[in-house]
Order: C-alpha cells, then sequence, then structure tokens
C-alpha cells in the first residue's frame, strides 16, 4: 500500500513554499524498512563519488533520514576508502 503518496485535489502549500497536489509523506517511507533500505541504498550509491560527507535534516521527517544516512555511510565508510579516518 502506498499511504505514503498522497493526492490532495485543492494544491496544498509545501514547506518549500511551492503549492502541489502530490504530497510524500517520508516519515511513511521511513517507518517501512523495506522502503528505507532501498532509499538509503539509492542515495550511497548516488553519493559514493562524492568526497565529502555532510548531512543535514530538515523538519518534517528529516531529521530521522539525516541520521539513517549517517549511520549507513558510516557503515559502509571503508567501501568507499579503506583508509578514512572519518
Amino acid at each position: 500500500m502506498m499511504d505514503w503518496l498522497i493526492y490532495h485535489a485543492k494544491p496544498i502549500t509545501l514547506t518549500s513554499g511551492g503549492k502541489s497536489h502530490w504530497f510524500v509523506d517520508a516519515r511513511k517511507i521511513f517507518e517501512d524498512e523495506h522502503l528505507r533500505k532501498q532509499v538509503l541504498s539509492c542515495w550511497v550509491r548516488s553519493l559514493r563519488p562524492l568526497s565529502a560527507w555532510h548531512f543535514i535534516g530538515v523538519p518534517e521527517g528529516g531529521l530521522c533520514w539525516a541520521r539513517a544516512m549517517s549511520d549507513e555511510i558510516n557503515a559502509k565508510r571503508h567501501e568507499f576508502d579503506p583508509t578514512a579516518t572519518w
């Protein structure tokens, strides 16, 4: 069930100030272990070429994602650079 993707007949105002009929509830994705692992895996693959690993969370569910991403990177850091000390 995709209860994390919500349609609103009347556009809503997003945190960014933009308007949208659609809202992705990142908290609900985070609560689903399978989806959370898929998202984190995708992000790690996408960010692998970067040399800086700084993450910040935003309100509305972003902090749990930032922490999970940090944990994921720390768990895999030696895959990126076996000599890493960070």
